[in-house]
This record gives C-alpha cells, structure tokens and sequence, in this order.
C-alpha cells in the first residue's frame, strides 16, 4: 500500500480545489449566458413583452389575383396584384399582433399600376371603412351591426389614410389603431375603375 506524504496530499488538495473553482467559474457563465436570453425587467419593474413577429394566412376571391404580404418591424406591407383590378382578399392574422400600419400596394402587374383606384373598401369583424385616390386623410369607420334600410350608419372614429400614386403602384396607408383593436380579420375590396 502506498502512503501519500504530507506534500502529496496538499498537492492533490490544490489540484481538487483548481478544478472546482474551474467547474463553479463554467457554471456562473453558463448561467449568466443562459440569463441573456431571458427577457429582462423594464425600469419601472414590468417584464417587457417579446413582440411576435405577425404571421397571416390570405384567401383571394380571384385566383388569377395575388397577394405578397412582407412583415417589417413597424409595418406589414401588403401587395397586390390584380389583372382586371377589380378584387377581394381576406387576410387573417394567425399569429402575433397587427403593425401600426398596414401598407396595401395595388397594381395590375408588374410596372403597371392601378390608374383611378375608385373604391377601396375595409372591414374587420366589427369595422368597416371606404376610401378612393382622391378621398386621403381622416376616414371614418363605422360598426358593422344589423341595421334598417334607412338607417343611416354612426361614425366610430376615424383613420388616418394616405393614399399616393406611385410610378408602380397605388399606396395606401392606413394606420391600425382602433379599427383593428381585439380582431384577426381584415377584408380588402378594390375597385381601380367602375365600369359603365
């Protein structure tokens, strides 16, 4: 049987004592790395929200139509490419939240834009809304519900719309606010010119 003298044994005892502090010093990393991917606490001591990034899926009435939609951080931009330019889309937000604003780009192909743009029709589950090229600015909304006839429908609120003719497109802007508060649908009709 071997003895151990009494450097050996303080030899083995600084060796285990590297090691451990080296294990301790791998684990503290790991966790602060592991605390990075968490998300952290606000200043005033809320937990921030990660924002998810929005998703939707798209039903076109006209299967010769298209629509592209691109997700950026503050805007979702929808384009549309109509070859009669006279539409309908439905567009569901599966996933996520609505951007503060929803970019509708219309044209009849590539390079080839809507001219007049006469009717652009939008509607939630609980909204509805109707703008052209020359009608930009504050649109009123209104509450889709039963109603006579003869009823005449009361202002909601209203929404900011920009509506500019571009060199490929009609672009119309239109801010999420209210109108799209606690839904998942947005219907689009379009109308560039109404035939006699």
């Amino acid at each position: 049987m071997n003895s151990l003298n009494l450097g050996d044994m303080e030899t083995q005892a600084i060796t285990m004592r590297n090691v451990c502090c080296f294990f301790i010093v791998v684990c503290l990393c790991g966790c602060s790395y592991a605390t990075d991917e968490v998300p952290r606490k606000a200043e005033s001591g809320v937990d921030k929200e990660v924002p998810t990034k929005a998703e939707y899926k798209v039903k076109i009435d006209r299967k010769e139509d298209k629509v592209e939609i691109n997700t950026e951080p503050d805007q979702t931009v929808v384009l549309v490419t109509s070859t009669r330019g006279i539409g309908s889309a439905k567009i569901v937000l599966a996933r996520g939240e609505w951007p503060k604003e929803i970019v509708v780009r219309l044209r009849y192909s590539p390079g080839k834009p809507f001219r007049n743009l006469e009717g652009l029709h939008l509607s939630t589950d609980k909204f509805r809304l109707e703008t052209f090229l020359n009608k930009p600015g504050k649109v009123p909304y209104y509450r889709l519900e039963n109603r006579g006839p003869l009823d005449r429908p009361k202002e909601e609120g209203f929404v900011d719309i920009r509506i500019e003719k571009l060199a490929d497109c009609v672009e119309v802007r239109v801010p999420m606010t209210d109108f799209a508060k606690n839904t998942a649908l947005l219907k689009l009709r379009w109308v560039d010119e109404y035939r006699n």
